[in-house]
């Protein structure tokens, strides 16, 4: 077999390892890395067995590209070494392509200023241009790249088809270049240019990991800011943001103002510590009642409100005010809640009026329970 032909897969042996290194980087293996490794050895050496049975198609110069695109097989193995789906991983294919196919382009200019179609001085500088950027782009670049692909699908999945069609378009880019740079003449001019061009990419990627990154922290504080601290319910101005939706969705549903028993008598006796661990227990428990009716959040004190897309069932309200189900380790007993429930048909009221009327009825009704007793 010609000597020539394999000292043309020289370069690109190195730059598959490159990419699978990224990949693997990037990616949640399925499998041990030992079985990864050794299926990825034995898929590669079929390929580079395939390349060398039509080594008539490598009698031009060193560094042609023609089997660049040859590497979106590997497709086919990551996907059934790696926990990923098929987009992501052709995401994160053309991500790597781009480090690793801009190295072998400007490998190929700089070893050409110095000597023309030297295989080996091309995988010296090769060799120096990875070990000197892999610590900037492993370290800095894949780290906040995979922070950006994993954040994206849950955060903004539009946002995931934008830096899908982006990287592939870097990809693509430099694919071109390189057909045009790998056979042309080097020259200094070629080297800045490939510089400036690999400088725009990749401050791309961090405009986009400090965007991403600065909308979470927002979204996070705007989150906090709609629940309560203590019982971790939705706080009263989530609710008003319910009751908003709500009152346009133009569909009847239930209101339920509750208010906790001699919650007063609880704080005085036991302490204000005590009395939280009787506010957070009510929380869940009121939650766990009504989690197939609708949302329970904290109005305010001792004050709770419940919104429910459809009319609550008595039998639902008396399990609320009897709590049967309060952990007997609680510091006191359950001292019951008064409810007052309220069913809103269209045309709605604004959400204070309907506040209003269920605070009034949960009023009257903890009145005519007290004079009862």
């Amino acid at each position: 077999m010609n000597g020539t032909v394999i000292l043309h897969i020289l370069p690109i042996l190195e730059i598959l390892i490159w990419n699978l290194f990224t990949t693997d980087k990037c990616c949640r293996r399925t499998y041990f890395p030992a079985k990864t490794v050794s299926f990825l050895s034995l898929f590669t050496a079929v390929a580079v067995l395939s390349i060398l049975l039509f080594s008539e198609m490598l009698t031009i110069s060193v560094g042609n590209g023609r089997f660049m695109l040859m590497g979106f097989v590997y497709l086919i193995p990551l996907k059934i070494l790696y926990n990923v789906k098929l987009s992501h991983l052709f995401t994160i294919m053309c991500t790597c392509w781009t480090y690793t196919l801009g190295v072998l382009i400007l490998s190929t200019q700089i070893s050409g200023l110095i000597a023309a179609d030297n295989i080996f001085l091309l995988l010296i500088v090769e060799n120096l241009i990875f070990l000197a950027t892999s610590p900037l782009f492993y370290g800095r670049i894949v780290t906040k790249y995979r922070f950006v692909i994993d954040n994206l699908l849950s955060y903004r999945k539009r946002w995931y088809r934008y830096i899908f069609f982006n990287n592939c378009l870097h990809f693509f880019v430099l694919a071109v270049l390189s057909l045009i740079f790998l056979g042309k003449k080097a020259s200094l001019q070629n080297i800045v240019f490939l510089l400036c061009l690999f400088a725009a990419i990749y401050l791309s990627y961090f405009i986009l990991y400090r965007l991403l990154l600065d909308s979470i922290r927002v979204k996070q504080l705007e989150e906090a800011t709609l629940y309560d601290e203590l019982t971790v319910l939705g706080n009263r101005s989530h609710l008003q943001n319910d009751l908003h939706d709500r009152l346009h969705s133009h569909q009847t549903f239930s209101v339920l103002f509750m208010d906790l028993n001699h919650f007063k008598q609880v704080n005085d006796r036991l302490s204000h510590a005590k009395g939280d661990e009787y506010l957070k227990q009510f929380a869940r428990h009121s939650s766990n009642i009504l989690k197939r009716y609708g949302t329970v959040y904290r109005f305010g004190g001792d004050e709770f409100v419940a919104v429910c897309p459809e009319t609550v069932p008595p039998w639902i309200i008396d399990k609320l005010e009897k709590c049967s189900q309060w952990d007997p380790s609680s510091p006191c007993p359950f001292y019951g809640v008064s409810i007052g429930s309220v069913v809103c048909r269209p045309p709605h009221r604004n959400a204070e009026q309907i506040l209003h009327q269920a605070d009034t009825v949960m009023y009257h009704n903890k009145l005519r329970k007290n004079s009862a007793i």
